[in-house]
């Protein structure tokens, strides 16, 4: 059984997606639909945004899966600490979901979480040294703090294959980095 089903990574960031934002409500429409016609029970949600303090993304987005009586059994977003305050992002995801009673049993999902952002720093990256410890513990501290999130996932496990990534927790040769062993102490 596939626990969640969820609908697309960043539309918002036309990284992954090229369409418009108003192409991938359609998707996440007959996505939704369709997941459910196969699997009545499907745990279904979305839309995995990158920016979900854009307001006019995260607000159509609702208005449009409540208007269209679309599952949204999980809210789903990014955050990397480096970026912005946790804080203000997650109260605005919130508070966008509690305008609308059809999403009071909604769960949230901090489903790519980091604590650098932005290029790929490589070799050089905090990541990869001792420095990052306190960091990802006040990190965890503050996630533990909002407790209507029901699901977090780190950005990534093991870097890719781009050359200078540096978002994984081991190296592409296997070898644990200090971010790895962050997470086993507090483990």
């Amino acid at each position: 059984r596939i626990g969640y089903h969820e609908i697309y990574n960043e539309p918002d960031l036309h990284l992954f997606y090229q369409g418009t934002f108003e192409e991938y409500m359609e998707m996440y429409k007959y996505g939704s639909l369709g997941i459910l016609e196969g699997d009545p029970d499907a745990v279904v949600g979305g839309p995995s945004l990158a920016s979900p303090e854009a307001a006019n993304n995260t607000q159509s987005f609702l208005e449009m899966v409540v208007e269209e009586g679309l599952p949204l059994d999980f809210f789903s977003y990014h955050h990397y600490w480096i970026n912005s305050p946790f804080g203000a992002k997650h109260n605005l995801v919130r508070s966008a979901l509690s305008k609308y009673e059809e999403f009071n049993t909604t769960e949230i999902h901090l489903n790519e979480v980091a604590y650098i952002a932005g290029g790929l720093p490589g070799d050089d990256s905090i990541n990869n040294f001792y420095g990052i410890a306190p960091k990802i513990f006040n990190m965890i501290e503050e996630i533990l703090d909002q407790t209507d999130i029901t699901v977090v996932s780190w950005a990534q496990f093991m870097e890719s294959t781009v050359i200078g990534d540096a978002y994984g927790m081991i190296f592409r040769d296997g070898t644990k980095k200090a971010l790895y062993n962050v997470f086993k102490i507090y483990a």
